[in-house]
C-alpha cells in the first residue's frame, strides 16, 4: 500500500510539472491580440496553427492563419528566452467578398461551399511546409486566392522562406493561359528533386520551380540553375562549389564581383578568368567596354549537365587602410564574410539571359556592368 501511495505521488508530481511547464505555443487569444494590434476586429478566429522549424535555428516556430472579416493573416511566432512568444513575421491578404469556396473540377471554377475546412482559409489555401534543396528547415507554400476582372476568382502559388518571398504566382502566372481557363494553379512538392510543380495533373502545362539558394526559378530546357552548395575559405584563398539544379546548358557564365577588394587571382586551371581594377569589361548599361571599378572573376562552364557539380578557386586581397597594422585587426578581417555580387549568364534563343533578372522576386543589386546580381556572403 505504501509503494502504491508513492507511485501515485510520483505521478501527481509529473503531471504538475507538465501542467506548469511553458506552453509549446502561444494561446489563440494571444496570437490574435498580437497580430491584430491596432486593427479593427471583425470576429477574428484562428483557422490554422502548426509548430514547425522555419529557420536555420534548431528551435521550432509556430505558424498561425488568422481570419479577420474579409482579411486573413499568415504569421509566425517564435519563443524568445527573454520576451516569451513574439510575432517575428506576418503578412495579410484580403478580398472584397470572401466565404467558403471549393474548386469544381467539372466546371473549372471556384464555387461557394456549404462546408468550411477548419484548416483551410478562404483566401490562403492548401498551406504546405517543406524542406527545399540545401535547407534543413521548412519553407511555406500555399495557394492564394485572387480576383481580377474579367477572370473572376482564381488561385496562384506563393512561397516564403525564412519570412522572405521566394515565389510569387501573381507576378509570374496570373496571365498564364491555364489560369484563364482553369482558374486554378494547384501545385505539389516533388520530393526527389525538392521542387514545386505547378499544374501537376496536366503534363502539357506543368511547370517546375527549383530553389537556387535565393528564389524559386522556373526550370526550362537549356537553362542552368546554379546553386552554391559549398563555400570554403582559407586565408585569402576561396573555393566555391556549385550544382546545376536546372537543365543541360552548352555554355554557362558565373560572374562574381568584389566591391572593396584590391586584387583577385584565378587559381582554377581552366574556365576561370580574373579581371583587375581598370581592366576592360563589358557594360550592359552603356553597351560598350568600360574600365572595371573593382575586381571580378568570371567562370565559363561548358556542357553543364543537370545535377553536376562545378568548383572554382581564386585568391582575393582586400584594400587595407593605413591604420590596419596590428595583427588582431588583420585577424578580424579574416573573420568578416567576403561580400560579392553574383550572377549567372547563358544563351537562350540567341539572347543573353541572366539570373537574377528584372522578374526576380527577391531583392537584388546592380553590379558594375549593369546586370542584376544577388548579394553573396562567403564566410
Amino acid at each position: 500500500m505504501q509503494k502504491f501511495n508513492k507511485l501515485i505521488s510520483l505521478l501527481l508530481v509529473i503531471l504538475l510539472v507538465a501542467f506548469c511547464s511553458p506552453k509549446d505555443r502561444p494561446s489563440n487569444t494571444f496570437a490574435i491580440d498580437t497580430v491584430l494590434e491596432g486593427i479593427v476586429r471583425k470576429s477574428p478566429e484562428v483557422i490554422y496553427s502548426r509548430k514547425i522549424n522555419l529557420d536555420a535555428m534548431p528551435d521550432f516556430e509556430v505558424v498561425y492563419l488568422i481570419r479577420n472579416g474579409s482579411e486573413e493573416f499568415l504569421s509566425i511566432f517564435k519563443n524568445d528566452s527573454q520576451k516569451g512568444w513574439v510575432c517575428t513575421w506576418k503578412k495579410s491578404y484580403s478580398l472584397l467578398n470572401v466565404g467558403p469556396i471549393d474548386y469544381n473540377q467539372t466546371q473549372n471554377k471556384w464555387i461557394p461551399s456549404k462546408d468550411s475546412n477548419s484548416s483551410d482559409g478562404y483566401i490562403v489555401k492548401n498551406l504546405l511546409a517543406v524542406e527545399l534543396a540545401g535547407d534543413n528547415f521548412n519553407s511555406l507554400f500555399f495557394e492564394l486566392m485572387s480576383e481580377e476582372p474579367p477572370q473572376g476568382l482564381f488561385s496562384v502559388p506563393m512561397g516564403y522562406r525564412d519570412g522572405k518571398k521566394i515565389l510569387d504566382g501573381l507576378q509570374i502566372l496570373k496571365d498564364h493561359p491555364k489560369i484563364k481557363s482553369a482558374k486554378r494553379a494547384d501545385f505539389n512538392f516533388k520530393k526527389e528533386d525538392k521542387s514545386i510543380v505547378v499544374f501537376p495533373k496536366d503534363r502539357s502545362s506543368s511547370l517546375e520551380f527549383v530553389f537556387n539558394g535565393y528564389e524559386m526559378i522556373l526550370n526550362l530546357n537549356s537553362q542552368p540553375i546554379p546553386s552554391l552548395i559549398s563555400g570554403k575559405r582559407e586565408g585569402n584563398r576561396v573555393r566555391l562549389e556549385f550544382k546545376n539544379r536546372g537543365g543541360y546548358t552548352s555554355v554557362t557564365y558565373l560572374t562574381l564581383s568584389f566591391p572593396g577588394a584590391k586584387k583577385v587571382k584565378a587559381i582554377s586551371s581552366t574556365g576561370l578568368r580574373a579581371y583587375q581594377k581598370s581592366e576592360s569589361i563589358y557594360s550592359f548599361t552603356k553597351g560598350s567596354y568600360i574600365p572595371a571599378q573593382y575586381p571580378l572573376v568570371e567562370a565559363t562552364k561548358e556542357g553543364w549537365a543537370a545535377n553536376v557539380r562545378y568548383a572554382i578557386e581564386f585568391e582575393i586581397d582586400f584594400e587595407e587602410s593605413s591604420q590596419v597594422t596590428q595583427e588582431n585587426e588583420v585577424e578580424n578581417r579574416k573573420s568578416i564574410p567576403i561580400e560579392a555580387l553574383f550572377r549567372v549568364s547563358y544563351k537562350w534563343n540567341r539572347n543573353t539571359e541572366t539570373i537574377p533578372n528584372s522578374f526576380s522576386v527577391v531583392p537584388f543589386e546592380i553590379d558594375q556592368q549593369g546586370y542584376p546580381s544577388y548579394k553573396l556572403l562567403i564566410p
